[in-house]
This record gives structure tokens, sequence and C-alpha cells, in this order.
């Protein structure tokens, strides 16, 4: 699973996060929906890619769409 931002600076996508278990998939699944459901609350938001961390400030984040692909 990852997430998939779409911003005006291009789209950034996050490394692969799983669950060592398949219940554990369904879960963090529902955790990251819960996080981006709030995206719009916070002040910054971070994730790592394959080439490092990307941040977000709120600006930032006000103007994306985010994807979470299982």
């Amino acid at each position: 699973m990852k997430i998939i931002a779409h911003t005006p600076q291009g789209t950034f996508e996050s490394v692969d996060f799983e669950s060592v278990d398949k219940e554990g998939d369904e879960q963090d699944y529902l955790d990251a929906c819960n996080l981006l459901s709030k995206i719009g609350d916070v002040t910054y938001f971070t994730f790592e890619t394959d080439k490092g961390s990307v941040y977000f400030p709120k600006q930032l984040i006000q103007q994306s769409v985010f994807v979470i692909e299982k």
C-alpha cells in the first residue's frame, strides 16, 4: 500500500508500507484513510519516497489530491 500525492509541483509516491500479516493490512488501510480524512486540519504532512522525504506545508496540502493505493 502507498500514498500518492498529486500536487501542482508534480506527483509523489510514498514507499510501500504493509503489515506483516493480512489482518494488519486492512487496519493499516483504515488508519491511512482516517489520516487522510483529516489532512486539511494539519499544518504539515510528510512521507518517505524512494528518493527521500517529501514535506507538504498546509498551503500545498490544500492544493493537492491524496490517493491511497492498496
